[in-house]
């Protein structure tokens, strides 16, 4: 998702319509979306099990993050402190600067579950590696081909089609057909959390 960032500046803070953004604790991963950023901090909202004072990072791709401090909580919303200030425009450049590069524009998230893979073939059992809201990287099927379509059973996340952007023996990277619900996807994230 692209963010739009409003022309409009309150006290130096952008309100920024819609953007998903990977926070990451000590404990693990999450989803959230910002909903308004400066260059001292953002506010966000999504399942996010963090508590106040704790030291989180921050980043809209897995190659760029940075530093921060819980500053408070609320139902699903958290105000968080850079631990530096940073340029905002700067910060929201990185998520294009590799636009056509799947692997390095979104933010990924690691979990190991079970999915079936459909092809003309057959139906293929194979599993997760990682996952972002445009793509998810699989293992353990063999012979996919760059460009082929594929639809996948995703469980709790419903069934997409998808398709093959680059593959490597047993593992393949899929750019999925739409993207994932927010909601869905934070949900789904929270209950099969991983320690970091």
């Amino acid at each position: 998702m692209n963010a739009k960032i409003s022309d409009v500046r309150e006290n130096s803070r952008y309100r920024v319509s819609y953007k998903w953004i990977k926070l990451l604790s000590g404990r693990s991963e999450y989803i959230g979306i910002v909903s308004n950023i400066s260059n001292t901090g953002m506010m966000v909202s999504g399942n996010l099990d963090f508590s106040a004072g704790e030291s989180i990072h921050i980043g809209l791709q897995d190659d760029h993050l940075i530093g921060g401090r819980v500053k408070w909580r609320k139902d699903k919303c958290a105000g968080i402190a850079f631990d530096e200030p940073i340029e905002v425009q700067d910060f929201f450049a990185k998520s294009s600067a590799n636009r056509n590069d799947m692997r390095s524009r979104s933010p990924r998230f690691k979990r190991t579950t079970a999915l079936s893979v459909r092809t003309n073939s057959g139906t293929h059992s194979a599993h997760l590696i990682d996952i972002s809201p445009s793509g998810l990287c699989i293992g353990g099927i063999s012979g996919l081909r760059v460009n082929q379509t594929l639809y996948l059973d995703l469980g709790p996340l419903g069934h997409c089609r998808g398709q093959v952007r680059w593959t490597d023996r047993e593992t393949a990277g899929i750019a999925l057909a739409r993207t994932l619900r927010f909601a869905q996807l934070s949900e789904w994230l929270a209950q099969s959390s991983v320690r970091t």
